[in-house]
């Protein structure tokens, strides 16, 4: 279990530099958005009723994509594999890094969107609806950068922990090995 999580662990860093590094706002995506990039499209779907309000059929496409590792770590709290917890709050960190290039697009709307809901038609960019119409627009990219933070200090918070639990598997191997000689 040790090399897949140290892999894990280094291709979070490797994920948080490159964010951090990219001279273009949407240069990079990690891995993980193969996952969470389609659960934010059924966000959308499953909160596009007449019902709903149409702000949260559009907020729901990130809530989908945030609750989808969070919802996976629940999952592996119940039955205590830390490991893939570390993993999943990787996960969250780096869906919240790909937020914020979202966030940070919401005035110039110069990324390629995709939707397989548009059926030809215009695909509307979240983050210009949702603050346009809370009136936030001017105050996106504060809103991009604090959450890009959180991404980073979770992504982060989860490399330590694979760290953490690798050298401690290790010690423990080593202890085990001296005990029965």
């Amino acid at each position: 279990m040790t090399i897949p999580c140290l892999l894990c662990a280094y291709y979070f860093v490797y994920a948080v530099c490159r964010y951090a590094s990219v001279e273009n706002n949407g240069d990079y995506t990690s891995l993980f958005y193969l996952i969470h990039g389609p659960m934010h499209e059924i966000g959308h779907f499953l909160c596009s009723s007449r019902f709903l309000p149409e702000i949260l059929h559009v907020f729901a496409g990130t809530l989908f994509q945030w609750l989808t590792p969070v919802a996976a770590g629940i999952q592996f709290i119940r039955i205590r594999e830390y490991p893939a917890i570390a993993v999943c709050l990787g996960w969250l960190g780096l869906s919240m890094l790909d937020t914020m290039v979202y966030m940070r697009d919401a005035r110039e709307q110069e990324l390629q969107l995709v939707s397989p809901f548009a059926n030809g038609g215009e695909i509307i960019h979240d983050w210009t609806y949702i603050f346009q119409h809370t009136g936030m627009l001017n105050h996106a990219d504060t809103i991009a950068n604090i959450t890009g933070f959180f991404g980073y200090v979770l992504a982060g918070a989860a490399v330590l922990w694979i760290l953490y639990m690798t050298g401690y598997g290790i010690v423990e191997l080593v202890r085990s090995k001296r005990k029965n000689h």
